[in-house]
């Protein structure tokens, strides 16, 4: 599974070769009969002044069990437990339960067990082939050879089943539980969302009304309501009733955007203006309403950005900094180097209780808070 940022990249050369060949002409409130078969194969406040502290003790082989919750408290108590090197930069996604990770790069995907960080299982695409995503219950993931069926497999039972989705795709993501994934429709500006395991069709969310590219739709980290993204602007929409939310503008691209996992915190990082000055900022709103409730300069636009579990924090990706912000004040916490050059992403475990961190070096490193 690629990052968001990988994703638009992705999706922006997508768009520049359609918009080359054809003008698009969308209807936002139109809706398509889809008729899937399935078959079996086998907020601003004030800020205290940044830290930067390096954790330098490195410690291997300590039990889960002796590590603690990361909280706003003890953030600052982060230390490196070990490492791992990689042939290619990744993006991160745990497992729901937390017993591997699983690392995902353009070639394709590895998955580790935790905390034993032995290989479980390697998958590399071929050229024909593109991967969608990875699930987070650690064993299916999804590929397409024609970006309008989706092989859905299972490396663990050698399982496999086609979803014929009947309509031309650019991306997709898989909901947060692991049940159902969204795509990102090519030819007009909806997300049709399917059930993984029967290849039903679930609803297709609409209402998106934008001259620009969507470049995607993905679920929120709440798996209740999904993100669409389109250029400088955001907006949430409620999945069990299908209703739209009011887009929220920036001045500038967004690198990265996240929803917290109690669905009330929408952060997203670009450049802004403040003090009259354009700076890298993350910014806050309220999910329900919209409404901005603060920002925060950082050191550059985050390439990532994740809430821990019990949504007290947020981890962005800045440079290569990884910079931990306290969501309830909106001030920093803490922050340290995560690599020499830059870090490409920061994710939370299931239990809150370690932070993976990968970056340019080609390595993922793995910090927790142990017990005293």
């Amino acid at each position: 599974m690629l990052t968001r940022s990988a994703k638009f990249f992705i999706i922006m050369t997508i768009f520049l070769l359609i918009i080359g060949c054809k003008t698009l002409s969308p209807s936002p409130t139109a809706t398509s009969t889809i008729n899937p078969t399935v078959t079996d194969t086998q907020v601003q406040l004030p800020t205290i002044e940044p830290t930067v502290l390096s954790p330098t003790e490195i410690i291997t082989e300590t039990p889960l069990s002796d590590f603690q919750t990361i909280t706003v408290q003890n953030v600052n108590s982060l230390t490196l437990m070990n490492s791992i090197t990689l042939p290619s930069q990744v993006s991160i996604k745990w497992s729901l339960d937390q017993q591997s990770i699983i690392l995902s790069s353009f070639q394709g995907f590895r998955i580790y067990s935790y905390p034993e960080l032995n290989l479980l299982f390697e998958f590399n695409s071929q050229p024909d082939e593109m991967l969608v995503d990875v699930s987070p219950n650690g064993a299916t993931y999804v590929l397409t050879l024609n970006q309008s069926s989706l092989l859905v497999k299972n490396w663990q039972t050698n399982e496999s089943h086609t979803i014929q989705t009947n309509i031309n795709f650019m991306a997709g993501d898989i909901s947060p539980d692991g049940t159902k994934i969204i795509l990102t429709q090519q030819d007009e500006w909806a997300g049709p969302i399917f059930d993984l395991a029967s290849g039903n069709h679930i609803t297709t969310l609409t209402g998106f009304e934008t001259a620009a590219p969507v470049y995607s739709i993905v679920f929120g980290e709440d798996g209740e309501q999904a993100i669409w993204h389109a250029r400088a602007t955001i907006r949430l929409s409620n999945i069990a009733n299908n209703t739209i939310k009011d887009p929220i503008f920036h001045e500038d691209f967004l690198t990265s955007y996240t929803l917290s996992p109690n669905g009330v915190i929408l952060a997203t990082s670009t450049l802004g203006t403040k003090d009259n000055s354009i700076v890298p900022l993350v910014f806050f709103y309220s999910a329900e309403s919209g409404e901005m409730s603060g920002s925060l300069e950082i050191p550059s636009p985050a390439s990532s950005l994740d809430f821990s579990p019990n949504n007290q924090l947020l981890v962005a990706s800045t440079g290569n900094l990884v910079t931990f912000i306290n969501t309830s004040v909106i001030s920093q916490v803490h922050q340290f180097e995560g690599d020499p050059e830059r870090v490409t992403d920061a994710k939370f475990s299931p239990h809150g209780d370690v932070l993976a961190v990968s970056g340019d070096n080609l390595s993922v490193s793995f910090y927790a808070v142990p017990a005293p």
